[in-house]
C-alpha cells in the first residue's frame, strides 16, 4: 500500500539520517510564525543531482557490459521523483504557505527492472537480466533501488490541498538526466565528475565479482543468460 503523510515515522533524534530529517520536520512544524511546508519526495532525480542513482545503470551501458545482475529480482521499488515533479509542487506550496507534510513522488512507481530498462533504451543498451531472488550475493546484485520491501508514496494529499499534478514522468524525464551523464562524464574519470555517486555507490561497479557470479551459474556455457533467475 502507498505510504500516506498520516503514517508514523521514527523516533526523532540524533541517531539516523531518518531521525535526523524526523527532528527537523518537527521543529519547523512547531514554529508557527514559519508556516513551513514539508515536502517529502521519493528517489529524486535529474541533470546536476549531487548523488545520481541512475548512474548505475547509465555507466554499465556506457561500458557496454553484457549482463545486469538485481537482488530481488529486480523489483524493488523505491518511488522515484523528477526534479520537475519536485519543482512543482514547491512552486505551489510557496504560493499558499502554511503548515503542512507534504507528498511528492512520480505518477508510476517503477521497478528497478523498469528503470534499468528505461535507462538502457535512451543510451541504445540492452543486457542480460540476471535475477536473484532475496538480498545480494556478497555484494553482487546490490543497487540504489534494492528495498526488501517496496517504497511507494502517495501523493493524494498535494492533489488535493494545492492541486498538484505530476508535469512528467520517470520515462520521459530521465532521458535528460541521462544526456546529462554522458556529457558531464565523457572523457573523464567518472569519480571526479560525480565524487557524490563515487563516495555513496562506488562499491557498486565490481565488474570481477559480477563476472565470477555470472561465470558459476548453471548453463552459462550456452550462452543463454536473459533473463534469468537464481533462487
Amino acid at each position: 500500500m502507498p505510504l500516506s503523510e498520516r503514517q508514523p515515522t521514527v523516533a526523532a533524534g540524533d541517531a539516523t539520517y531518518s531521525t535526523r530529517k524526523v527532528a527537523i520536520e518537527r521543529a519547523l512544524l512547531a514554529a508557527d510564525e514559519l508556516r513551513a511546508s514539508i515536502i517529502r519526495p521519493g528517489a529524486v532525480y535529474g541533470p546536476n543531482d549531487a548523488r545520481p542513482r541512475e548512474w548505475f545503470f547509465a555507466k554499465r551501458a556506457l561500458d557496454r557490459r553484457r549482463f545486469v545482475v538485481l537482488a530481488y529480482r529486480g523489483e524493488s521499488r523505491f518511488h522515484p521523483t523528477a526534479a520537475e515533479n519536485l519543482a512543482e509542487l514547491v512552486r505551489l506550496a510557496a504560493e499558499r504557505p502554511d503548515r503542512r507534510v507534504l507528498n511528492c513522488a512520480d505518477p508510476e512507481a517503477p521497478t528497478a527492472l523498469a528503470i534499468g530498462r528505461a535507462i538502457g533504451q535512451t543510451l541504445g543498451h540492452e543486457p542480460d537480466e540476471v535475477l536473484l531472488s532475496g538480498p545480494p550475493r556478497a555484494g553482487v546484485g546490490e543497487h540504489p533501488w534494492a528495498t526488501p520491501k517496496p517504497l511507494v508514496l502517495d501523493t493524494t494529499d498535494a492533489e488535493i490541498t494545492l492541486g498538484w499534478r505530476p508535469v512528467t514522468r520517470y520515462e520521459r524525464a530521465v532521458r535528460a538526466t541521462c544526456e546529462w551523464l554522458v556529457e558531464r562524464t565523457r572523457d573523464r574519470d567518472w569519480r571526479d565528475e560525480l565524487p557524490g555517486a563515487a563516495e555513496i555507490y562506488g562499491d557498486l561497479f565490481d565488474y570481477a565479482a559480477e563476472d565470477a557470479f555470472v561465470a558459476g551459474l548453471a548453463g552459462q556455457s550456452t550462452g543463454e543468460i536473459r533473463p534469468v533467475r537464481v533462487s
